[in-house]
């Protein structure tokens, strides 16, 4: 019962954090641990009967999404998708299918760049938070060596969310 309690006051929660961009980013990067935890005391039949509609859902839409072309002219200098390319493939599938999926860059305990990736399931309000590291790519400057790490791990979680085909690195 205090699993329900705990996901109760969560949703509440969520729901308040929605006033701001900067409110939701301190309630998502908070939520994700106490979610952890939660999760590790779940037995696993209510874990999936919880999820259910989100788990249902993500995979429709991952065999709705089309497998975006790629391209060479990257910093990769070899042929992978943009992120752009990957947005634009999974953005009417999730629409079709009523999920969201918010993007929010920030650092761990230890000050290293992660991506908290949160996918709601809108008419139940069923959500997971994945937690992507975003190292650095290499580059001379730090901002876009930042930025590049976050553009990477948004593009591999599309990836792996919609199975949209990856390349190898």
């Amino acid at each position: 019962m205090e699993i329900n309690n705990q996901e109760e006051l969560i949703l509440q929660e969520m729901h308040t954090a929605l006033s701001s961009k900067e409110a939701f980013k301190t309630w998502v990067r908070d939520t994700s641990k106490r979610l952890n935890a939660l999760e590790s005391r779940r037995p696993f039949r209510a874990e999936s009967t919880e999820q259910d509609n989100l788990r249902k859902a993500i995979a429709s839409a991952s065999l709705d999404c089309k497998i975006p072309g790629r391209s060479s002219s990257n910093m990769y200098k070899k042929p992978v998708s943009s992120l752009e390319d990957l947005q634009s493939a999974s953005k009417e599938a999730c629409k079709k299918h009523n999920l969201g999926i918010n993007f929010n860059e920030t650092e761990d305990d230890t000050g290293r760049s992660v991506l908290l990736t949160t996918v709601i399931h809108i008419p139940t309000g069923e959500f997971k938070v994945y937690t992507t590291p975003a190292e650095p790519v290499k580059n001379e400057n730090p901002a876009y060596a930042r930025a590049g790490g976050y553009t990477y791990a948004k593009r591999k979680l599309l990836q792996s969310l919609f199975n949209l085909g990856g390349e190898l690195d």
